[in-house]
């Protein structure tokens, strides 16, 4: 579900909101639907806020299962948001959801938690 994770930290990325147009010159009746739209998304995130989705710091980002104790964001250091201490929580298909605290990140190619 598109939401704030999916936000990019580059302003002049973010064109749309939950599938509305808002590039320079959107239209003004888009105004408003993209306001609530936002009301929505900020809702959302406060409502599940114990748990954030930092991905790789401008939305979109691919994580890998490793094993049942790491995993693997490609192609970007992250290892200052995803540092040892950090509480976090996995959901997917293998294993499931899961909780836990990082002990420790790396990265040369991938960061690796």
């Amino acid at each position: 579900m598109a939401g704030i994770k999916d936000y990019s930290t580059t302003q002049a990325n973010n064109t749309s909101l939950n599938g509305i147009s808002t590039a320079e010159g959107m239209l003004p009746s888009n105004l408003n639907n993209a306001i609530r739209a936002l009301m929505k998304n900020t809702r959302e995130w406060f409502n599940d806020s114990q748990w954030v989705e930092y991905g790789d710091g401008s939305g979109a980002y691919v994580s890998t299962y490793v094993s049942g104790t790491s995993f693997r964001i490609d192609g970007v250091d992250v290892t200052s948001i995803y540092h040892a201490g950090r509480r976090i929580k996995i959901t997917a298909a293998t294993p499931g959801t899961i909780y836990g605290t990082i002990s420790s990140s790396t990265f040369s190619t991938n960061t690796t938690v």
